[in-house]
């Protein structure tokens, strides 16, 4: 059972009234497709990051469910989280109660949805009527359509939550990173991605063209980065190496022998090709950079510097070419107690 709390005032629990949540303070939610719905007003470039995740996950609602895209995930994952395979993951959710704080239609829920005793999964778009078809009949998993920055959950009220890919994509890293946090228990985990800052070339080429696309209507996007990801595909053909001998940190080019597509991924522009993957799974990946208006990216110091602030022990970190991922335990706050727990644990979990 999910006790949820107005995401306007959390002091305030909410009262399930027929259709829809209703707040002591007058505020109401609605119930629809058997889905809370605690959107709110949005902020211009949060609700057109909304719309083109939306988008994506509508037209692409079979991401992380066709065959090889389970093995497309998992050596991602292995490489960022340095997990050998899903048992390793499995062992930090099963019998546990977890939040998938953007789940999007549910390519990563997919590979984990098994295991935990309850878990809610959460996206701001209208990817969560997709996540819905893509997981009927699932019985551990409640679904939600909210923003992170305004959860409608207790504080504390689970024991793992996961985020990958997501808190970059909202107006505040740092700032939606404390609001999932608050919701982890103590002891409990947080385990997030986020965008690393690239080389310099290569982060004014990227903002050049999302500058460009991403004011664009997600069709025409979507048209403009099937342009891109054919160039990707052509440079993906050329079968040279280069060699750079030594570092060019003025560039943030490091030495090593490179494919002439990942060279110019790597350094110069976002240009993903992937050979295991379909076509229009490779426009996928390269539409999800460069059209949502938010795509902060950040250092390994930065964040680092988050996990103190907010009470996170650092138990993995690792930054790649990519991205940053973070498994992090929630320390007993300094001050003040523990909050309330809003997800009943089912019988014979601990």
């Amino acid at each position: 059972m999910i006790q949820f709390v107005d995401p306007d005032d959390r002091d305030l629990l909410l009262v399930l009234e027929g259709d829809r949540y209703v707040s002591p303070a007058g505020r109401s939610y609605p119930i629809i497709d058997g889905i809370p719905r605690f959107v709110a007003g949005r902020d211009r470039a949060q609700a057109q990051t909304a719309a083109s995740f939306g988008y994506k996950w509508t037209k692409q609602a079979h991401w992380g469910f066709k065959p090889g895209h389970d093995e497309v995930i998992w050596n991602f994952w292995r490489e960022i989280f340095r997990w050998e395979g899903p048992q390793d993951l499995r062992e930090l959710m099963e019998g546990k109660i977890v939040l998938d704080a953007g789940c999007g239609s549910g390519a990563s829920l997919n590979q984990f949805v098994r295991w935990p005793a309850v878990v809610v999964g959460v996206d701001i778009s209208s990817a969560i009527d997709t996540c819905r078809k893509n997981f009927e009949g699932q019985p551990n998993l409640a679904l939600a359509q909210a923003d992170v920055t305004r959860l409608p959950f207790p504080d504390e009220s689970f024991d793992v939550v996961w985020s990958h890919g997501v808190l970059h994509h909202t107006p505040d890293t740092f700032e939606s990173l404390k609001s999932v946090a608050r919701h982890a228990r103590v002891d409990g985990l947080v385990i997030f991605y986020v965008y690393v800052r690239k080389a310099p070339i290569r982060e004014f080429a990227d903002d050049h063209i999302r500058s460009i696309v991403s004011p664009l209507p997600p069709e025409e996007a979507w048209r403009r980065m099937e342009a891109l990801t054919e160039f990707s595909r052509s440079l993906a053909g050329i079968k040279v190496e280069l060699t750079v001998e030594r570092d060019v940190p003025e560039l943030g080019i490091k030495r090593g022998r490179y494919p002439l597509q990942r060279f110019l991924y790597y350094n110069f522009l976002k240009c993903y090709w992937n050979d295991d993957l379909s076509f229009d799974d490779n426009v996928h990946v390269n539409f999800d950079w460069y059209h949502p208006a938010y795509a902060h990216r950040h250092s390994a110091e930065e964040v680092r510097e988050w996990l103190a602030t907010l009470d996170l022990r650092q138990e993995h970190m690792h930054v790649s070419d990519s991205g940053i991922a973070v498994v992090a335990r929630k320390r007993r706050p300094r001050t003040g107690r523990a909050g309330h727990i809003g997800v009943a644990r089912p019988a014979g979990a601990d």
